[in-house]
Parts: C-alpha cells; sequence; structure tokens
C-alpha cells in the first residue's frame, strides 16, 4: 500500500505597523502574495490595521489587529505580540520596519518562543534619520536587541555597510536583499487609461510629500527650465510638505505648470505615459517607484544620494545620475534627456532589462533561504 506524505506547511507571522502606503509596506504584500499557498501558514500581525494596501491582501492571510492607541502603547503591543508568538508558534518570524523589529525582538523574549526571527530594516540610517528616529536611549536599546535577531534584512550595500559600522552587526547576520518587483501586475496595470489635459508630455515624480525626497529641488530646477520645455510637471504623493510645496510653485511662478495629483493606487499608468521620470531624493532606503518606472520603459534621471539609486542606474547606460540637492545638475539632465530622443530609446530598453533583475520571481527565493 502507498503511503501518503501530507507536506506540513511552514507558519510564518509577518509584523509590520500599518499597510500604509509605503514602499516597505509594498514589499511586505509582495513576499506574502507571492509565497506558495500550499507551502506556507501566512499570518500577519499589524499594530495598526489600516493601509492603502490592506485590499491587496489575500484573503486567506489570517490578521491579527494589535489595535494601537497612542504613541504610549509600546509595552501593550509587546505583550500582545507575544501572546500571538505563543499561539500561532511560527516556525519564522518576519518584521518590517525599525519600530516593530524593536517590539518584535522583544515580544519573541516574552513568548519563549524558538521561532527564527528576521528583522528587516528599509532605511538607511544617516545621521537625521538616528535623531529623528531614535531618541534618548532607543538606538542603545537596538543596537543591543537587534543582535538578537537571526537575519538582518537591508535593500542595499550601503545600507548593509552602515548598519554594520553603527549598529556593530556581525556581517555574516546582514543579508542584502533588494525590493522585489512584481512586473507582471505593473505590465497590466500601466495599460490603464488616464484622463487628463497633460498627456501630450509630462515629467512625472512619485513618492511622499517630505522633505527627504526633494521636491523642493524638483521645484526649482523646473523653474529652471520651464521656458526651454513644452512638457508639464506631475507630482503623485502625499505628506506633510504638501501645503509648502504647492506654495513655492506659486512664488517660483510655475503653479499653472505643476499638477500635484495625491496618492494614486496605480502610479504605472503615469509612469508609462511619462516623457521622463524624476527621482530628486536626498537620501533613500530603497527607491522602489525608480524600478517601476523603468519596468515601465520610461526614462530616467535620478540623484545619486543614499542608499539605493547607484545600484539601479549605471549612469549613461540606463539612466542618468546626478548630485542630490543640486537644482541646476538636475535642470541641465532633464532638459539634455527630453532633448535627445535616442537617449530615451536607449533607456527605454536598457532600463527595463535592469527592473527585471528585481523581479519577485528572482527576489522572492533569497527570502525563503533564510525562512
Amino acid at each position: 500500500m502507498r503511503q501518503k506524505y501530507i507536506l506540513q506547511k511552514k507558519t510564518i507571522l509577518f509584523v509590520i505597523p500599518s499597510l500604509a502606503g509605503g514602499g516597505a509596506e509594498r514589499v511586505m504584500v509582495n513576499l506574502i502574495t507571492h509565497l506558495e499557498r500550499s507551502r506556507y501558514d501566512i499570518r500577519l500581525a499589524l499594530f495598526e490595521k489600516k493601509g492603502k494596501y490592506l485590499s491587496a491582501l489575500p484573503a486567506y492571510v489570517k490578521v491579527y489587529d494589535l489595535k494601537k492607541k497612542n504613541i504610549c502603547s509600546y509595552v501593550r503591543l509587546v505583550f500582545l505580540l507575544a501572546v500571538i508568538l505563543r499561539k500561532t508558534k511560527p516556525v519564522t518570524v518576519v518584521s518590517f520596519l525599525d519600530y516593530a523589529n524593536m517590539i518584535t525582538i522583544i515580544a519573541k523574549f516574552l513568548s519563549f518562543r524558538k521561532s527564527r526571527l528576521i528583522i528587516s530594516s528599509r532605511s538607511f540610517l544617516h545621521k537625521e534619520l538616528i535623531s529623528k528616529k531614535f531618541k534618548g536611549l532607543s538606538f542603545i536599546l537596538y543596537k543591543y536587541l537587534s543582535r538578537y535577531a537571526d537575519y538582518i534584512v537591508v535593500n542595499s550595500l550601503e545600507s548593509k555597510n552602515r548598519f554594520i559600522q553603527l549598529l556593530e552587526s556581525n556581517p555574516d547576520t546582514v543579508r542584502v536583499i533588494y525590493n522585489p518587483l512584481d512586473i507582471n501586475a505593473i505590465d497590466k496595470q500601466k495599460e490603464a487609461h488616464i484622463d487628463f489635459d497633460f498627456l501630450a508630455g509630462y515629467i512625472l515624480a512619485v513618492g511622499r510629500l517630505s522633505r527627504e525626497k526633494g521636491f523642493l529641488y524638483l521645484l526649482r530646477a523646473y523653474a529652471l527650465i520651464k521656458e526651454k520645455i513644452n512638457e508639464k510637471l506631475v507630482i503623485l504623493g502625499e505628506g506633510p510638505d504638501e501645503q509648502m510645496l504647492k506654495s513655492l510653485t506659486k512664488d517660483l511662478g510655475i503653479q499653472k505648470e505643476v499638477y500635484f495629483l495625491g496618492f494614486q493606487n496605480n502610479p504605472y499608468k503615469f509612469m508609462k505615459n511619462a516623457s521622463i521620470f524624476v527621482l530628486s531624493s536626498l537620501n533613500e532606503g530603497f527607491p522602489n517607484v525608480l524600478i517601476e518606472a523603468m519596468a515601465c520603459r520610461t526614462s530616467v534621471v535620478a540623484t545619486n544620494c543614499t542608499s539605493g539609486p547607484g545600484e539601479i542606474i549605471e549612469n549613461h547606460k540606463n539612466g542618468i545620475l546626478v548630485p542630490p540637492a543640486d537644482e541646476n545638475a538636475l535642470a541641465e539632465a532633464i532638459v539634455d534627456l527630453l532633448k535627445n530622443k535616442n537617449l530615451r530609446m536607449k533607456f527605454s530598453e536598457t532600463g527595463r532589462e535592469r527592473a527585471t533583475e528585481f523581479s519577485v520571481e528572482t527576489i522572492l527565493p533569497q527570502f525563503e533561504k533564510l525562512f
């Protein structure tokens, strides 16, 4: 009589503060969506069950809402997550973002579970970020706690070096895994129709409207060249600097040429139809939008900020790199690319080729090796 073997599913618990519309949240949803349901029992713990990517979660994923109440709920989150760890008994716990990482490490201690722990930091640890996110003793605490993770996943080589330098992490535990891109989904969504009167030609930028994205320099650059080009400037995203940036367009006399269209569930249709895509960031964790634009066959100009763009783009082979916080260099690169159709056609092909190297089919197995 032939014996039947039943494959035991491996329980994986993901942890993240919420599913707001950021790059880390999108990466986690991509991973969860593409993990084989037949091999994994996938669970997700959210500090707050909210965010634009909730609707993208597969229905079979069990979601735990820890119902964060306020900034002082740290202890409560640790306790509730420890309870979930004891209840679900995951083989592996995967935490995203530094705040969630700290809570997850402590919760694992309190749960007395021997689950493998993978923490993922999605931001380059520059001085401003450290002072903003880690106040008082919290940086020392994070430095100490992070050593108890089995693996620390970062999304750029620069971030790996920074982690080892600042947190004195064991180099063998810090792994670089680039953000996965769902190219098949992008190819479908980019074909959607957009109905705006700037379709004749526009420059596109996408990102959170906050200082680190460098939109101030992009607007100044656009003001320098608006008389030399016909293209409008379209910006997708939301954030705390929205009103300041809109006021700046008035001060620069470009308010009629700049469109702020807010957060878009489908930015890819805008990427596909853009004349060029511009990333003006002062710093990044790893710029998903840059690779997504390249996947849409749109030529790109990007600041060579830390970290990410310099690991994605080979200058003048599949895009153009310029120094960050330099509106003159940014303006010159934009004009040069807009005026050179052959170069745009070249970047369209070489950029697409580069983007396929970040496909979820390529990146997911790298995560699974750690599970």
